[in-house]
């Protein structure tokens, strides 16, 4: 059946005592005894149909693992350089995984990776993806359910200084995750005190209103359904303005007119 057009869809399926569900012929673990009835919760991300069949009896050969992840993510851009942190929640159904693979524009350097059990990290060059930095992560012990990877990284704008300075628009890089069903998340854009974002959003994301969320209208928020999703933003340095408050006085007399103005002035953004 078709899903509704939004960033992230999760479904609840009942199954009958007896039955097995497969969702889109991939055999999932039953959550609940053979004779119970069994409540199936699945996040399939940004797909835009499901099919889903009950099974009398699963068939013996192994269970499908499925993964989706969803990433909260803060973009600081500065006049030079983008920092990034983003906390990507790891959700495993049907099976166990010890290992996680991402990859990262090649000018993003990943400062630090931080996650519950986590046995090591490794950078390399992305051997199927060109201008990508792969990022392997190790578990001491295979896991289940949820998972929390921090990640922290900092890359230089795009162009030279000058060009960053004048706000030219620059391509926001992305965090990617390989072998995964689906990931989403949310992308919140900050700036430095006297500059301005403008944005450009292609495919795979939407500008969210901030206010409405809750969040700071100095921050410009994205979600996104497609983990390479295009998004380009540049920071311009705010139009000065010029608040001027002024009183004044006249005063006539039988030989002369006397006039006495007092302006009070106060710049935004700029002296």
């Amino acid at each position: 059946f078709q899903l509704p057009v939004v960033p992230a869809v999760q479904l609840s399926v009942n199954c009958p005592a007896g039955r097995h569900l497969l969702v889109n012929d991939l055999k999932l673990e039953r959550p609940a005894a053979e004779n119970a009835v069994a409540d199936y919760v699945i996040p399939v991300g940004n797909a835009t149909d499901v099919r889903l069949r009950w099974v009398v009896q699963q068939k013996e050969t192994e269970a499908q693992t499925l993964v989706f992840v969803r990433s909260d993510a803060q973009l600081q851009v500065q006049k030079e350089t983008l920092r990034w942190d983003s906390d990507s929640l790891i959700s495993v159904f049907g099976g166990t995984i010890n290992r996680v693979i991402a990859r990262v524009p090649t000018r993003l350097e990943i400062t630090s990776v931080e996650s519950t059990g986590l046995e090591s990290w490794t950078l390399d060059d992305d051997p199927d993806n060109a201008g990508f930095t792969r990022v392997t992560m190790t578990y001491r012990q295979p896991f289940t359910n949820d998972r929390l990877v921090k990640i922290r990284a900092v890359a230089a704008a795009n162009g030279t200084a000058e060009s960053a300075a004048a706000g030219a628009m620059q391509k926001i890089p992305t965090l990617q995750f390989a072998e995964v069903t689906a990931h989403t998340g949310r992308l919140v854009v900050t700036h430095e005190d006297c500059l301005r974002l403008v944005s450009e959003t292609g495919g795979g994301v939407r500008r969210m209103s901030a206010a409405d969320l809750g969040l700071s209208t100095e921050a410009s928020v994205f979600d996104f359904w497609m983990q390479s999703f295009e998004l380009q933003v540049a920071a311009k340095p705010r139009d000065r303005e010029l608040f001027v408050e002024s009183s004044a006085v006249l005063a006539i007399d039988d030989t002369s007119a006397t006039f006495d103005a007092t302006l009070t002035v106060e710049t935004l953004n700029a002296p």
